[in-house]
């Protein structure tokens, strides 16, 4: 049973002046570990936190539950198949997820079902 569909999108300009002005502490409190080693390599890092950001807000929206309590970007933890898909995991539920993006507008979709 789907119990959500959630779309964000953004400028990437949003990202690149929170960026500039909180830098890494910024990143620390959006990325697990694995994703800023994953951004900080990569000749674009604003594009790829952008993306990981605007998925993760889909995920959420996705969800309904908006951030409840003890709950934080930094818990959904997005990987990538061989190919560049993008993947959520969580218990008991099965995520379908799509980011696309054109020069400065990064859009991201996230289908949230419940495993039966």
């Amino acid at each position: 049973m789907i119990i959500g569909i959630g779309i964000d999108i953004l400028e990437k300009k949003r990202i690149t002046n929170i960026n500039n002005k909180y830098g890494y502490f910024f990143e620390k409190k959006i990325l697990n570990n694995i994703e800023i080693n994953q951004c900080k390599n990569s000749k674009k890092k604003i594009t790829n936190i952008a993306k990981l950001f605007s998925l993760k807000e889909a995920f959420i929206k996705s969800l309904g539950t908006g951030f409840i309590k003890n709950f934080s970007f930094k818990k959904i933890k997005i990987k990538h198949t061989k190919l560049g898909k993008p993947i959520i995991k969580k218990k008991n539920i099965k995520i379908y997820t799509s980011i696309s993006h054109e020069k400065n507008i990064i859009i991201a979709l996230a289908i949230t079902k419940i495993n039966n």
